[in-house]
């Protein structure tokens, strides 16, 4: 009897302990520079994580082989140097001058090798082109609007444009995410989402909880710096941080789908932990495109 209940308790210390953040070198063990506040996870707690400096981004050779870091590379690649390539995962335009790469995700053209995309066929993505993890890079994650980007994709760069009170945008968490570098996904809002958020206040001042598909979320609105221009004057990544309860400690376990207010005038982020990208719908009656984004043979 004494035995099982050493077993139980080493098994719940490991699930208390095993998998805690732990504080990253401050500066970067790879460049040297400033990395206060970033917390992540130890290496090896994910048998499957592939990522040997869960402090480094992907410029780092020590993750430079992971499968994690597999589009960091393809965009660095001779095939991307004219501005557009694809995959077999997708077509990617890139825009140096913003540092960010838009991708019209094309898995579901091949079902039988990415079931989970089956129908996904309007499906897009920005990943940022400067190496930048995710939520929990604190230092880097900041240097380019890329939440504004994401944005003016949607409406600029997508046909059909998605609709403004529509279109959500989700990043991924540490352990849920597939790949180490920033990537923001981009799809339409299911309308329990959307009417979550129409239920919350439009108050700048409060942290508001509300629960969504079986899922707690912490949320906050957040006011537009130009109105009626999304994301201006405001980070999601700060926002989520800012309600978190752990803060940046937690930042690890949490991602964010941010939507627009119907009036235009603000943005409610919500932070959830262990959020996947499916919380969106990538289905269209026809297949969407994205702006030159046409491949020269």
């Amino acid at each position: 009897m004494n035995r099982l209940v050493l077993v139980l308790f080493l098994m719940l210390a490991f699930l208390s302990f095993g998998h805690a953040t732990e504080l990253c070198p401050n500066p970067n063990s790879f460049d040297g520079s400033s990395d206060p506040d970033h917390w992540t996870y130890l290496k090896g707690q994910d048998e499957n994580d592939g990522i040997n400096a869960p402090c480094n981004a992907c410029n780092d050779p020590e993750n430079s082989e992971s499968g994690k870091c597999r589009v960091y590379k393809f965009l660095r690649s001779e095939q991307c140097q004219e501005g557009s390539c694809k995959d077999d995962q997708g077509i990617f335009k890139l825009n140096s001058k913003e540092s960010i790469a838009t991708q019209y995700d094309t898995r579901y053209l091949r079902p039988d090798l990415y079931p989970k995309a089956q129908g996904e066929n309007c499906r897009f993505l920005i990943w940022a082109l400067q190496p930048v993890t995710g939520l929990e890079d604190t230092n880097k994650r900041g240097d380019y609007p890329y939440w504004h980007d994401a944005w003016i994709t949607s409406q600029r760069g997508v046909r059909p444009a998605f609709k403004r009170s529509s279109v959500g945008f989700i990043t991924q968490p540490y352990q849920v995410r597939g790949q180490h570098q920033l990537h923001i996904h981009i799809g339409k809002l299911f309308p329990e989402y959307r009417a979550g958020m129409d239920s919350l206040r439009q108050d700048p001042t409060l942290i508001q909880s509300i629960e969504i598909n079986g899922k707690t979320f912490y949320a906050k609105y957040a006011v537009n710096a130009r109105p009626g221009d999304p994301f201006t004057g405001l980070n999601p990544f700060d926002v989520a941080r800012s309600i978190i309860p752990g803060g940046a400690s937690e930042l690890p376990d949490y991602g964010i789908l941010a939507a627009v207010s119907r009036d235009m005038k603000g943005v409610f982020v919500l932070a959830g932990k262990s959020l996947e990208r499916d919380q969106l719908d990538y289905r269209s009656a026809s297949p969407c495109r994205g702006l030159g984004m046409a491949i020269q043979k």
